[in-house]
């Protein structure tokens, strides 16, 4: 490649795309000196610098990107910004100039006051971060109440679910949280299962539920076994009786396949 370009020439980037396939959908710009000296590639090894970028060319291209995407189309490219700070990506271990990064909203947890600070190099990097391009522990699944993308597991524990599916619809916690503590479990009670999650104590009081159950044993627990149908008949007898029920989780296991949970009451 004929170029005049060297080390001294802070305005070289590199333009290149990264996903699935090539295109403008995948394309980025992304700093150059940076990721050479993440990779250890110096000034000093390789004074020429366009040996020094087929080095990193040739690391990146044989890299899978998102376990199913590759690096394309990588050039030295001269470029202006009008700012040069860099960031991490936060899906690629790469430099990315935060003036050009994508900053989709992400939410750890619904009950978070503010979402994730998070960059993107392209929308192939933000879709392999929420968990659509590979399979992942932690993914994110969009609120059909709220509207914002949350982590499906509770990054704080790792296991506690942040989504309730009802009616084929993905609920947040916090959205599940607000309508229950008005309506209860009802609409949702299938005589099968025990709807609910854990809520604060003091927003249930303030709610104006009135405890019927506590702490009773739904499956499997530390002290033995007792069948969930007696909870679920609990539940029922106070739905026929006319009243709004909610449910509270005190305990429960991984999955919901045991636990402690307390049964409320109220006017309907």
């Amino acid at each position: 490649m004929e170029n005049n370009f060297d080390w001294t020439d802070r305005s070289l980037a590199i333009s290149m795309c990264i996903g699935e396939s090539g295109g403008t959908e995948n394309h980025c710009i992304v700093p150059l000196f940076e990721n050479l000296d993440d990779e250890g590639i110096y000034e000093d090894d390789y004074p020429d610098i366009n040996v020094a970028f087929n080095k990193l060319k040739l690391k990146w291209c044989a890299l899978k990107w998102g376990y199913v995407g590759h690096a394309s189309d990588m050039e030295l490219i001269k470029t202006r910004l009008h700012s040069w700070e860099v960031v991490k990506d936060s899906e690629f271990d790469m430099y990315i100039f935060k003036e050009l990064a994508l900053t989709p909203e992400f939410w750890s947890r619904p009950f978070d006051e503010t979402p994730e600070e998070n960059y993107f190099v392209n929308y192939f990097a933000a879709d392999c971060y929420r968990g659509i391009i590979y399979s992942k522990d932690f993914a994110y699944f969009d609120c059909d109440d709220c509207g914002r993308t949350i982590c499906q597991q509770n990054p704080s524990n790792g296991w506690m679910s942040q989504m309730h599916i009802i009616d084929g619809c993905q609920i947040c916690n916090k959205c599940y949280e607000e309508k229950t503590l008005v309506d209860g479990i009802n609409d949702e009670f299938d005589g099968t299962n025990i709807p609910g999650q854990f809520y604060n104590y003091k927003e249930i009081e303030e709610a104006g539920w009135e405890e019927v159950e506590g702490h009773i044993l739904a499956g499997s627990g530390h002290s033995g076994y007792r069948d969930p149908k007696d909870a679920i008949g609990i539940i029922q007898k106070w739905i026929d009786a006319g009243k709004k029920v909610l449910v509270n989780y005190n305990s429960m296991a991984i999955g919901g396949l045991g636990g402690y949970v307390s049964i409320y009451i109220k006017e309907a």
